[in-house]
């Protein structure tokens, strides 16, 4: 699994959070970057498996066939 640091999405994105805007992501298609908590090292990182929103519940969304939990991951859309 290839991780990268925040530095390569420097402000140009925008966090994926309400039932809303995970619909309108997974309407539009839009690939959606997972980025999860590394208190260790002391920042965010991003994982680099990243896809549009097959599914979401309450609690999960689900990305490239895995489903991440909506409250240990945060979900990122890249703006251009």
């Amino acid at each position: 699994m290839m991780i990268w640091s925040d530095m390569t999405l420097i402000n140009r994105y925008q966090v994926v959070k309400s039932d809303t805007e995970l619909f309108a992501a997974a309407i539009f298609g839009s690939r959606i970057y997972i980025a999860f908590d590394d208190q260790e090292a002391g920042s965010k990182y991003v994982v680099a498996h990243s896809g549009p929103v097959e599914k979401y519940t309450p609690e999960y969304v689900r990305i490239a066939g895995v489903y991440y939990r909506r409250s240990q991951y945060e979900f990122r859309v890249h703006i251009k």
